[in-house]
């Protein structure tokens, strides 16, 4: 989804040192399908690795599945890291808060996680920085979707134009459309 990458770009404005992913549900419900973020945030999660929604998936699995926020102030020392871990320090991530996008209909989009190099826990203010990302993620997420959704009725919509027009068919010298007995005289000539 292009509206992610922007958006996580944003984020990052927001902080002195903070890297931001967003992760979104896919087609299954299942799984969260890796995004756009920055370096080196992106390299915890590469576009062609999902991460399962679950406890013990990391803080986005885990925010998934709990629909709470979670925070890990020290990625090296936590559980929910131990299959993450690895990279995430290779990359000098060493703390982790994720939020889950919810819409407005309650439903799962996906995930918002923030990064940083240091081992810290979010203060009240960012806590609240965190949750309004989350909304306005959610929001953006859903305009995007309003917006393909459009495209594709219109798409649909100038099908059927066609699909109508070409039903058409020439009787003698004028065109009449095809009507259900018309139909039936003309497949038995």
């Amino acid at each position: 989804m292009c509206c992610s990458t922007g958006f996580a770009t944003y984020v990052e404005t927001w902080a002195e040192g903070l890297y931001c992913t967003v992760l979104l549900v896919d087609s299954t419900g299942r799984l969260l399908a890796a995004r756009r973020g920055s370096e080196p945030a992106r390299c915890v999660h590469p576009r062609d690795r999902s991460v399962p929604i679950g406890i013990g998936e990391g803080c986005c699995g885990t925010a998934a599945a709990s629909r709470e926020m979670v925070v890990v102030e020290d990625i090296e020392r936590s559980g929910l890291w131990r299959k993450y871990a690895p990279i995430a320090l290779s990359h000098g991530l060493r703390a982790c808060w994720s939020v889950p996008i919810i819409d407005d209909a309650s439903a799962l989009l996906g995930t918002l996680a923030l990064y940083y190099r240091e081992r810290r826990a979010p203060s009240t203010q960012e806590l609240g920085l965190i949750q309004f990302a989350s909304s306005l993620a959610a929001f953006v997420i859903q305009r995007h979707r309003d917006k393909e959704m459009e495209a594709t009725l219109r798409k649909a919509e100038a099908r059927y134009e066609v699909a109508i027009n070409a039903a058409r068919l020439p009787c003698g010298n004028t065109t009449s459309p095809v009507t259900p007995s018309r139909a039936t005289r003309i497949g038995t000539r």
